[in-house]
């Protein structure tokens, strides 16, 4: 992987600390935000800083599928696709086309496992 990092977007603290636990045993440098305000700020500050995002869905302030579709507006100007995954327990983000139309590269389903993690950061980072 290139110097570039992981974003990891959740509202809730144990799904943040558990990913970042992860992260930390694969290997992976990365940030961890609470809300999609923050990951937009994050994107602000520094577009080119990320090569993946993992975004919950459910969140309070600004929902994950809008915090996508934000980040795809946001990136037309420099033109750039960061690979975004769905981490959420809701089935109805589990089908592959649903994920794409809402601007979404993938779905780690919740509760996350570090294997799935993994295989996912492999997939998508290669």
């Amino acid at each position: 992987m290139s110097q570039r990092k992981i974003m990891v977007v959740d509202d809730d603290a144990t799904t943040r600390y558990m990913m970042s636990e992860f992260l930390d045993v694969l290997g992976h440098e990365h940030v961890v935000v609470s809300s999609g305000p923050a990951c937009l700020a994050e994107l602000t500050a520094d577009p080119m800083a990320y090569n993946l995002i993992l975004l919950d869905i459910p969140m309070q302030i600004l929902p994950g599928v809008h915090t996508a579709l934000s980040i795809r507006q946001f990136e037309k100007d420099p033109p750039q696709t960061i690979p975004i995954v769905a981490i959420t327990a809701d089935t109805n983000y589990h089908q592959p086309t649903r994920i794409k139309e809402l601007g979404m590269n993938a779905v780690l389903p919740k509760p996350v496992n570090i294997d799935a993690l993994h295989d996912m950061l492999s997939e998508l980072t290669t």
